[in-house]
């Protein structure tokens, strides 16, 4: 993944120091306050021969109490740290389960596959905070990404209009060989785009509208767009299209798992609507075919006997 090891590692490192420092501390600070007790309370020499004592057994002590301290805070730091990230993974499990049960009921409804993917697109910028959660399905000719909806929040799709002087036109990338999306779709992997640079090619790649190709570092820098995770949309080794949400902060490892697991439900969702509105299809043909040439089958004394009705002929029976 791209620019992934700054973003995980930085964070275990500032959390690690976090807990040393705050070990040392709880130590100086008990440290003093015993030096304190034992010179004005119970008259054992000196303030400063008490906070730096000669006796080597003393010394010990106090080494082991400032020990002991240092891994409780350690104890407690760490399990607090467990603490919040069990109960955000809860949070968000929960939310992943009502994302997957809106999808299951949308398609239980018979909603149409335009509608589950609005329904999702919504979903996925609210759940995961993002700018935009586009579906893309791939063409019949296999050549090119077709969005499918909205893929916008109404107030940035109104800047991407002011700068396009027009309404945002239907997204159609080309799967040119060599072309960002290309390779993602032939790795069938998912991956993450924190690069700038990669985040305007892949926008670039969205039109093939040269002027609004000159567009793109404004439309970059209006969107606050910073950070993309693209995910191949794959059933059975087949490429069926792709999900990519943007946002204005690094998506994370975890962001990247949820999102290819809810992918995997689309995926799912996409095959048996496209199914069914296949068999829907082809039921209106076959209706259409009959209405048209009145056919009928009549079984009579073990016989299938055909009838043809015929508007201008009569009626033909045939054995």
């Amino acid at each position: 993944m791209e620019n992934m090891g700054n973003h995980t590692k930085r964070p275990r490192l500032m959390l690690t120091w976090r807990m040393v420092i705050t070990g040392i501390v709880l130590g100086i600070f008990y440290w003093v306050l015993e030096s304190i007790m034992d010179a004005a309370v119970f008259h054992k020499g000196s303030l400063a021969e008490r906070i730096f004592p000669s006796d080597p057994y003393e010394i010990l002590l106090r080494a082991l109490a400032l020990g002991t301290l240092l891994i409780f805070a350690i104890y407690s730091h760490v399990a607090a740290t467990f603490q919040r990230r069990a109960e955000k993974d809860i949070q968000q499990r929960a939310q992943d389960l009502a994302l997957i049960n809106s999808l299951n009921s949308a398609i239980n409804r018979g909603d149409t596959l335009d509608e589950i993917l609005n329904l999702l697109s919504e979903e996925l910028r609210q759940v995961f905070d993002s700018n935009d959660a586009a579906v893309y399905l791939v063409s019949a000719d296999k050549e090119h990404l077709m969005m499918q909806g909205q893929f916008l929040n109404p107030t940035l799709a109104n800047q991407v209009e002011k700068l396009l002087g027009q309404k945002i036109p239907p997204v159609r990338i080309h799967l040119e060989p060599g072309s960002l999306y290309c390779e993602i779709l032939e790795g069938k992997q998912p991956r993450i785009f924190n690069d700038p640079d990669a985040v305007r090619t892949m926008m670039a790649e969205c039109t093939e509208n040269e002027t609004f190709k000159m567009l793109v570092p404004k439309i970059y820098a209006a969107l606050g767009i910073r950070s993309v995770i693209s995910i191949p949309l794959v059933s059975e080794n087949r490429t069926v299209g792709l999900m990519d949400l943007s946002r204005s902060r690094p998506f994370t490892e975890s962001d990247l798992e949820r999102i290819t697991l809810l992918a995997g439900q689309l995926t799912a969702a996409i095959e048996h609507r496209q199914i069914v509105e296949k068999l829907r299809e082809e039921r209106d043909k076959t209706r259409i075919y009959f209405s048209f040439s009145k056919v009928g089958i009549i079984r009579d004394w073990g016989y299938d006997t055909s009838v043809r009705l015929s508007q201008h002929r009569g009626t033909e029976v045939s054995r």
